[in-house]
């Protein structure tokens, strides 16, 4: 609006576990829902003149495969990410495991409804464990826990380096 230049890459998450739950629920295949929901995207931001410099869209994109590979393999080999055992929650009515889109309840942190994943009301994490009536999304039967073997990057340890470049900003 100003006049200036200016950069946009921006890409759609074709992988997002919404896209699926969201197909398995309408009937619709998740692939073309995502694609057709970047479509609408980039003709949104079209009609109002903005047109991205690059929009990636990851969905059998090698590049974007080997990136992802490529961080983790070196996250892994830097100590940053743990395998351990956890419970999670689960759903044998429908077979799919309670994370992020596949499962709802009230919010740990401010009992709004919210999905496992993160709060849109408080903006938080949610801890599964501590969820009030979590449910699964598709069929809305209580979730279930079982153990399985899982990832986690440990955040704890990029405490300090985030702590020293947000707050010494200029």
């Amino acid at each position: 609006q100003r006049g200036h230049d200016c950069v946009l890459l921006s890409y759609s998450d074709d992988y997002q576990s919404y896209m699926l739950r969201k197909g398995l629920e309408t009937g619709t295949d998740p692939v073309q829902l995502a694609r057709s929901n970047t479509d609408r995207i980039e003709a949104s931001l079209a009609a109002i003149n903005i047109r991205p410099d690059n929009w990636m869209r990851p969905y059998r994109n090698p590049y974007f495969a080997d990136a992802v590979r490529e961080v983790f393999e070196k996250a892994h080999k830097a100590g940053f990410i743990e395998f351990r055992e956890s419970m999670e929650p689960y759903c044998p009515d429908c077979d799919r495991w309670g994370y992020e889109a596949f499962a709802r309840g009230l919010c740990n942190y401010c009992g709004a409804e919210s999905d496992a994943s993160q709060c849109e009301n408080c903006a938080q994490a949610p801890d599964a464990e501590l969820m009030g009536d979590l449910r699964c999304k598709l069929c809305h039967q209580p979730s279930q826990w079982r153990s399985t073997n899982r990832a986690f990057l440990k955040l704890e340890l990029f405490k300090p380096h985030l702590r020293d470049t947000l707050l010494n900003r200029k």
